[in-house]
């Protein structure tokens, strides 16, 4: 993650020109001299180097021009990685985004979980959806996505308000504002009027966060020409609008927007930039409202503010704030520790004094370990800035996220940094940070001189929780969320050298582990930086397949069951996962992505050759396991969160639906081939057992949390699965739990 420039100075109208408006000069666009013809500007790495001018002390360097038009995007995701390049070069044209619009706000995210970034772009016209084609290039969708909005769109930001694992997008347009729910197939549907969310009060700053630390986000809508929202997630798709009540019912000229916990509480605080008027801060009191303290913390300028960014620039843990104004000195907020901030901006050689500062983002695009800035000015007469921090010798550590059942960057999450009695919070940002501008996906803290962090605690979109303890600073730590474990017994009877199977990241990352039934004798069987998961025993017992990222990609591996002679049997392009091995040991089932952007099922002999696909359609195909017989698989299959249980003869013929639930998965055999244990969301993920031809549906666990990867033991008699209802990862036997790891995944 080292030397990801991973924040965007968003796509506005100053550096196009300013927006023509029926009504005339309008506060939001102020007349200044267009520039026709001027193309948005994508900036990828093109080598070393790159002079930088002084500009105030030696701790900032100014570097003129070098945002252009504000696209500085998480390159590391989308092109090969290279080292800390500090010169760009504009592919624009080559990757296909050189719209020629008056772009005003834009918005990274992978909408379609693929694993390369996507983005949104808001105009004052025909707003645009570029879907990453994994190549340098992109494609406009936005018109087959149902996404194209036209019209004066300003702000524009990712957040999965469901928790269903997709990212849904709001956009604040003049007029009624809209709320696109991901359908989970590259479509939308505008759900903004049935959730109440379908402001129309002239939007221009918009931020997702969870302000209530109940799991869900909430959105906060700064309104130039109306009293700005906060809406409160209701968990059902709806949301309440509590601004009033919340004390946070400002009235007029609001624009930029930015959550962040100043004080380190653990909860989210907020500052709303304002034009002609003095800007807030509102300290959140713990109980859904706030308190605006701007007056009494200092940062209460009425510098006609566009922007504001939170960051702590001298990685000190705490949250310094930068405030970009038009037409006055733009401020820098050091944070005092105290719910006071000084002005720092002269001094640190930030106090750009511009005709028109619009949008202002952080992120370490020197990969040096702090913060630099990146700011854009709407004007002909001032150039974009990219301030380069220049350090100090505190310690920092930034964190990467990789989604598995929440979204691919883990857009939404909330990471807790303890050291101590203390605490820092960061969230993981889709966009709408401060005013059309959007951080860096990876989130940083600062600690001083610590050494090392106590623990990290990730509270992911999908409503999960895990912990990573003891965790060195001065470095680049990338987290992948637990998935839901894959737990299966040996063929063999059940005996006391009977092992169960199953991937765990209690040590960081994923691993492969066994242990007895009664929860004894835990060993690791692999040990690697990457993720080894998704492991099942053959007939015998003698071997392991599981799949691994050890070489890149996911790619299909088999050991002996001591954990040697570790050999990979597939090397595709794409994700190969989820093996599961036929009765008679010949063959394996498997989940690829190879060939487009949707799991299909494959089938290949036991050495990896022969490699077959066998279902072919746009859905999700997902953990294939197979008859006694080995004549039938069955699997999960389904657009997005929506999957069904289907079964399949071996050859790929006879493909059958078996269910008909809102989410079922994982479905698995039992020995003697008569029933079929799944999982199923019927409120709550729930273990079912069914007949093998999918009569006999019924519920064999009622409780409130998550029961997940069903599987049999070999006398037929036993249900092992996953459970979260004790906060913890747990294995269960049927309601015995077989063994707690009351060190991991902790909720808090």
């Amino acid at each position: 993650m080292a030397g990801w420039i991973g924040f965007l100075c968003a796509m506005v109208r100053g550096m196009i020109g300013s927006v023509d408006r029926n009504s005339g000069p309008h506060p939001l666009n102020p007349p200044l001299p267009r520039e026709r013809g001027k193309k948005h500007v994508l900036l990828p790495l093109s080598g070393q180097g790159g002079g930088s001018r002084p500009h105030g002390s030696d701790r900032w360097k100014g570097k003129r021009g070098v945002c252009l038009l504000g696209l500085l995007f998480a390159l590391f995701a989308i092109l090969p990685s290279a080292a800390f390049a500090q010169t760009f070069s504009d592919q624009a044209s080559s990757a296909g985004v050189a719209d020629a619009g008056t772009g005003q706000g834009i918005a990274w995210g992978d909408f379609d979980g693929d694993g390369d970034q996507d983005f949104y772009l808001a105009n004052n016209g025909t707003n645009k959806l570029y879907r990453n084609n994994g190549n340098g290039t992109f494609t406009d969708i936005a018109s087959s996505a149902g996404v194209n909005a036209s019209g004066n769109s300003r702000g524009a930001v990712w957040g999965d308000i469901d928790s269903d694992g997709d990212l849904d997008l709001y956009v604040a347009i003049n007029g009624a504002n809209l709320l696109y729910r991901n359908n989970g197939n590259s479509t939308f549907t505008d759900i903004a009027s049935s959730a109440g969310v379908n402001d129309s009060g002239d939007g221009v700053g918009v931020a997702w966060g969870d302000f209530d630390k109940d799991g869900d986000l909430d959105l906060y809508l700064a309104n130039f020409g109306g009293t700005n929202r906060l809406y409160r997630n209701n968990g059902n798709s709806t949301f309440t609008d509590i601004a009033s009540s919340a004390g946070v019912a400002d009235t007029g000229n609001g624009y930029g927007v930015a959550w962040g916990d100043f004080d380190n509480d653990g909860d989210l605080d907020l500052h709303v930039a304002k034009i002609g008027a003095a800007n807030r801060l509102y300290q959140n009191n713990g109980n859904s409202t706030f308190t605006d303290i701007a007056s009494s913390a200092g940062v209460a300028d009425a510098g006609s503010g566009r922007s504001a960014a939170w960051g702590d620039i001298d990685n000190d843990g705490d949250l310094d704030l930068y405030v970009a104004n038009s037409g006055s000195q733009d401020r820098l907020y050091r944070n005092n520790g105290n719910s006071t901030f000084t002005d720092v901006a002269s001094s640190e050689g930030t106090g750009e004094t511009s005709n028109g500062a619009t949008s202002a983002a952080w992120a370490d695009y020197d990969g040096d370990g702090d913060l630099d800035l990146c700011v854009v000015n709407n004007s002909t007469s001032s150039a974009h800035k990219l301030y380069r921090n220049g350090g100090n010798s505190n310690r920092w550590l930034q964190v990467k996220l990789v989604g598995v059942g929440s979204n691919k960057n883990g857009i939404g999450a909330r990471v807790t940094a303890m050291t101590g009695s203390t605490q820092q919070r960061r969230d993981v940002e889709g966009g709408g940070s401060g005013a059309w501008a959007q951080g860096s996906l990876p989130v940083e803290f600062g600690f001083g001189g610590t050494t090392t962090v106590d623990s990290l605690v990730i509270r992911w979109p999908t409503g999960t929780t895990q912990t990573v303890r003891s965790v060195a600073t001065n470095q680049v730590l990338t987290v992948t969320e637990f998935a839901v474990p894959i737990f299966t017994f040996s063929s063999s009877t059940l005996a006391a050298n009977t092992k169960i199977i199953f991937d765990t990241n209690r040590d960081g990352n994923f691993n492969v582990y066994t242990m007895s039934p009664d929860g004894t004798g835990l060993t690791q069987l692999t040990n690697n930086s990457a993720t080894d998961d998704s492991p099942n025993w053959s007939p015998d017992g003698s071997k392991i397949v599981f799949s691994s990222a050890r070489d890149g990609n996911l790619e299909i591996y088999t050991m002996n069951s001591d954990g040697s002679s570790q050999t990979r049997l597939t090397n595709a392009s794409g994700t190969d996962t989820a093996p599961a091995w036929s009765p008679d040991g010949t063959k394996i089932a498997f989940i690829s992505y190879r060939d487009n952007s949707s799991g299909e099922l494959y089938v290949m002999n036991s050495d990896g050759s022969s490699q077959t696909r066998l279902t072919n359609d746009s859905s999700i195909d997902a953990f294939p396991s197979w008859s006694p017989d080995g004549t039938k698989i069955v699997f999960g299959s389904g657009p997005g969160g929506s999957s069904k249980v289907y079964r399949i003869n071996s050859d790929g013929t006879g493909q059958t639906q078996l269910t008909s639930g809102s989410v079922d998965g994982h479905p698995v055999y039992s020995p003697d081939g008569t029933k079929i244990a799944y999982y199923s969301d019927q409120g709550n993920y729930e273990v079912y057992v069914m007949n093998s031809d999918g009569s006999g549906q019924t519920r064999l666990t009622n409780v409130s949390g998550h029961d997940t990867a069903p599987s049999w033991s070999p006398d037929g008699t036993k249900i092992v699965f996953s459970t979260n209802r004790r906060h913890v990862s747990d294995l269960f036997y049927e309601l015995g739990r077989v063994q707690p790891d009351p060190a991991d995944h902790q909720l808090v």
